[in-house]
């Protein structure tokens, strides 16, 4: 075993396999290729900075994994997709004439038009409980996410009021001098920024900073704008492993191992925010060991075939895309992931 605690196993054996077996091939070209071409957006910028705005919040705000179930049963699309549906009506609404993504437009922006932009329902109207042709109005399961949307897209447009941006692409235009920074620059000035971006959780008295949604931007914004954002050979490679997809993917293909008692609350949905501590640091433990894994796996890969340059950030790419189906950690509470 590469790793154990009595929370999990890494099985070093696994990665060996999964490294060297059929799939390699695809796998590898996956994340060679595919992995390292960023979203593109079907939307014409006029500048740098607007097209950055887009970007980063819609990075910022990729934290509604925890609601893909509820988002596919009621509005049929997943969380990425309701997000990037919302930034992109954020940027193109007539009646905005841009406001909404700006400084203060963000800090103002009303919980009925984040319902309004992003299309999540906050309300619905149900039968009276003993009136038999009455309803009545109620919270909408879905109320929750878009009470988090707002709330970290307030913040983001207070932060950069309080520091005199004007919006977030130009507070990141304004870290990227003199160009090029490094991505470990720009993570940095991100999670020291926004609380929405800072995702370092503690567990058994050490700190994990996965900055999750961080690197994801940073990475992006070295792929779109390489002259502003590197990403040294000598740099600590990104690698976005912390994502509860890939722990699934890693659950599944038999690398990670929760103990019984983990797999039978990933199974059933247990919503690890609301739990006990002790519930809170076995999330950050997995999390934790799915960063480990990733690191590993790629490090097999290139062992194997060192011609691919298999990144960990492309690895976490690669098995993210085969978690569609697989129980993953759930935290209704966290604006992380």
């Amino acid at each position: 075993m590469l790793a154990t605690t009595p929370t999990f196993e890494i099985d070093a054996a696994k990665i060996k396999q999964l490294a060297s077996s059929t799939v390699q091939e695809s796998f590898a070209e996956y994340t060679a290729t595919a992995a390292e071409t960023p979203f593109n957006l079907p939307l014409r910028f006029d500048s740098a900075s607007t097209e950055i705005d887009v970007l980063a919040l819609t990075c910022a705000l990729n934290f509604g994994s925890s609601f893909k179930t509820l988002l596919n049963q009621h509005l049929d699309r997943g969380d990425f997709d309701c997000v990037r549906f919302g930034v992109m009506a954020m940027y193109i609404t007539e009646g905005g004439s841009g406001r909404y993504l700006t400084a203060a437009g963000m800090k103002d922006l009303s919980l009925s038009e984040v319902s309004s932009l992003f299309d999540v329902p906050i309300s619905r109207e149900v039968k009276h409980a003993t009136l038999e042709f009455v309803t009545v109005s109620e919270h909408h399961p879905l109320r929750p996410f878009a009470s988090k949307i707002q709330s970290v897209i307030n913040e983001i447009g207070a932060v950069l009021q309080r520091n005199g941006y004007s919006s977030l692409g130009a507070f990141i235009l304004a870290v990227c001098k003199p160009a090029p920074i490094s991505a470990a620059t720009l993570i940095s000035a991100l999670s020291k920024a926004f609380p929405c971006f800072n995702d370092a959780p503690s567990a058994q008295g050490k700190d994990f900073e996965f900055h999750l949604k961080a690197q994801r931007l940073a990475f992006y914004m070295h792929q779109k704008f390489p002259t502003l954002v590197s990403i040294g050979e000598s740099e600590t490679p990104l690698n976005t492993g912390s994502d509860p997809a890939v722990t699934a993917a890693l659950t599944s293909q038999g690398i990670l191992i929760p103990t019984e008692t983990v797999s039978e609350k990933l199974n059933s949905g247990f919503d690890f925010g609301k739990g006990s501590d002790a519930d809170k640091e076995v999330l950050v433990l997995l999390r934790a060991a799915s960063v480990s894994a990733i690191e590993a796996l790629a490090a097999e890969v290139n062992s194997i075939a060192p011609e691919k340059k298999v990144s960990a950030m492309g690895m976490s790419f690669y098995l993210r895309s085969l978690a569609k189906s697989e129980p993953r950690l759930i935290d209704l509470e966290t604006v992380y992931f």
